[in-house]
Protein backbone atom coordinates (compact mmCIF):
# COMPACT_ATOMS: atom_id res chain seq x y z
CA UNK A 1 0.00 0.00 0.00
CA UNK A 2 1.12 3.44 -0.84
CA UNK A 3 0.24 5.87 2.05
CA UNK A 4 1.96 9.27 0.37
CA UNK A 5 4.79 10.89 -1.25
CA UNK A 6 7.67 12.42 0.72
CA UNK A 7 7.41 16.14 -0.43
CA UNK A 8 10.49 17.45 2.04
CA UNK A 9 12.99 16.67 4.33
CA UNK A 10 14.56 18.28 6.71
CA UNK A 11 16.23 18.07 9.92
CA UNK A 12 15.67 14.20 10.17
CA UNK A 13 11.59 14.99 9.92
CA UNK A 14 10.05 14.04 6.73
CA UNK A 15 6.74 15.26 5.27
CA UNK A 16 4.36 13.09 3.52
CA UNK A 17 1.28 14.14 2.03
CA UNK A 18 -1.56 12.10 0.20
CA UNK A 19 -3.66 15.06 -1.46
CA UNK A 20 -3.29 18.37 -3.52
CA UNK A 21 -0.64 18.93 -5.87
CA UNK A 22 3.51 18.82 -5.48
CA UNK A 23 6.64 18.50 -7.29
CA UNK A 24 7.87 14.63 -7.68
CA UNK A 25 11.03 13.02 -9.10
CA UNK A 26 10.55 10.55 -12.49
CA UNK A 27 12.41 8.27 -14.62
CA UNK A 28 11.61 7.70 -18.30
CA UNK A 29 9.84 9.84 -20.92
CA UNK A 30 6.35 11.35 -19.24
CA UNK A 31 3.74 13.72 -20.55
CA UNK A 32 1.21 15.98 -18.80
CA UNK A 33 -1.48 13.63 -18.46
CA UNK A 34 -0.11 10.89 -17.60
CA UNK A 35 -0.54 8.69 -14.65
CA UNK A 36 2.25 7.56 -12.60
CA UNK A 37 3.21 4.60 -10.30
CA UNK A 38 6.07 3.63 -8.36
CA UNK A 39 9.24 2.79 -10.58
CA UNK A 40 12.29 0.33 -9.94
CA UNK A 41 14.04 3.07 -8.96
CA UNK A 42 13.70 4.04 -5.02
CA UNK A 43 12.48 7.96 -4.87
CA UNK A 44 11.83 7.66 -8.25
CA UNK A 45 7.57 7.92 -10.19
CA UNK A 46 7.74 6.71 -14.03
CA UNK A 47 4.32 6.87 -15.81
CA UNK A 48 1.65 4.25 -16.95
CA UNK A 49 1.37 4.47 -20.45
CA UNK A 50 -1.70 1.66 -21.26
CA UNK A 51 -4.68 1.27 -19.10
CA UNK A 52 -4.25 -2.38 -19.60
CA UNK A 53 -1.07 -2.21 -17.02
CA UNK A 54 -3.40 -0.70 -14.81
CA UNK A 55 -6.28 -3.30 -15.02
CA UNK A 56 -3.83 -6.28 -15.53
CA UNK A 57 -1.09 -5.70 -13.08
CA UNK A 58 -3.05 -4.11 -10.72
CA UNK A 59 -0.29 -1.10 -10.95
CA UNK A 60 -1.35 1.23 -8.22
CA UNK A 61 -1.88 5.11 -9.70
CA UNK A 62 -0.18 8.09 -7.40
CA UNK A 63 -1.84 11.08 -9.62
CA UNK A 64 -1.52 12.69 -12.99
CA UNK A 65 1.37 14.84 -14.88
CA UNK A 66 -0.13 18.42 -14.71
CA UNK A 67 3.10 20.14 -15.24
CA UNK A 68 6.87 19.95 -16.80
CA UNK A 69 9.82 21.15 -16.16
CA UNK A 70 13.09 22.32 -18.43
CA UNK A 71 14.65 19.02 -15.77
CA UNK A 72 13.46 15.64 -17.45
CA UNK A 73 13.62 13.95 -14.41
CA UNK A 74 10.86 16.38 -12.28
CA UNK A 75 7.16 16.90 -12.58
CA UNK A 76 4.30 18.28 -11.22
CA UNK A 77 1.25 16.31 -10.16
CA UNK A 78 -2.38 16.29 -8.68
CA UNK A 79 -1.85 13.31 -6.32
CA UNK A 80 -5.09 10.95 -6.38
CA UNK A 81 -3.14 7.77 -4.58
CA UNK A 82 -5.06 4.36 -5.38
Amino acid sequence: NIIGICSNVEDNIITVINTGICDINTTGIICIGDKLTLSEKPGKARALKYEQNISTFKMPSIGKVIGLYQQYNRAKILLHID
